[in-house]
Formats: C-alpha cells, sequence, structure tokens
C-alpha cells in the first residue's frame, strides 16, 4: 500500500521542538602561583538546528559577594546540532583563602526576552557553576 512503507524512514518532522537546545559547562582551574584563574566554558547544541557565531558566553564570579561579571566572550563559529566550542576567559588578581565560585551563562541565559537571544527548546540548561580556591602562599 503506498504511504506506508515508512517504518525504517525515522522521520522527525517539525514542530516545537525542532530548535536549538544550547548547553553549557564550566571548568574552573586555578594558578595559585601567580594568582589567575583560568574559566573555560564549553557551549554545546544540543537541539535540532544550527545557531549562528556570536551567542554570548557570560562568566560571573557568585560568591564571596557581591556577585560580578569578570568576562565575557562570544562563540566564533557556527554549532551545528551536536557541535560545541570552547570559550575561556583569564581572571587575574585572584583572592587567596577565600572560597571562590563561579558561574556561565550562555545566550543570557534569560531566554528569548534578551535582545539577540537563540530561541531554543530548553532555557533551563545555558547556566553551568563551578568553584575554586588558591590557598595562602608560604
Amino acid at each position: 500500500t503506498p504511504g506506508l512503507n515508512n517504518y525504517r524512514q525515522n522521520v522527525q518532522g517539525s514542530g516545537i521542538f525542532n530548535a536549538p537546545d544550547l548547553e553549557a559547562t564550566l571548568e574552573a582551574a586555578a594558578t595559585c602561583a601567580d594568582r589567575t584563574l583560568r574559566l573555560s566554558a564549553v557551549v554545546r547544541n544540543a537541539g535540532s538546528r544550527g545557531v549562528p557565531a556570536g551567542v554570548t558566553v557570560e562568566f560571573r564570579r557568585t560568591a564571596p559577594a557581591p556577585e560580578e561579571t569578570v568576562g565575557s566572550a562570544a562563540t566564533t563559529r557556527p554549532l551545528l546540532p551536536g557541535g560545541s566550542e570552547r570559550v575561556t576567559v583569564t581572571v587575574t588578581d585572584v583572592p587567596q583563602d577565600v572560597d571562590l565560585a563561579f558561574e556561565v551563562l550562555v545566550d543570557g541565559a534569560g531566554g528569548a526576552a534578551e535582545p539577540g537571544a537563540v530561541i531554543e527548546c530548553d532555557e533551563e540548561n545555558n547556566r553551568a557553576e563551578d568553584d575554586a580556591r588558591c590557598p595562602g602562599l608560604i
């Protein structure tokens, strides 16, 4: 019968989930001898549509208070489905003997309300956290 032999086609179709889905992971690595900290985020597109280059990646210190932005960057190439890019910033003058906490926000992490934001199928996974500590030098 025409039209019924489609069991193995695995056609995804279109709909609300046919969209990009940006995810983030964060890694904080301290070089305590010169009081610097490298914050490295991997931005991955887990969705089914690509996104253009220029996705905003913001790095924030969340502890100790007050919170502040310590750096920002943008992706440099388009992220096709399954694609990823590592974005890194360096923080200088890291305080010693203080527990530090950082987070990365991808694509503004505020959803479609942000100017230039990518409309995604899941806006809740655009943030990641990590912490670091530089012990006092003797």
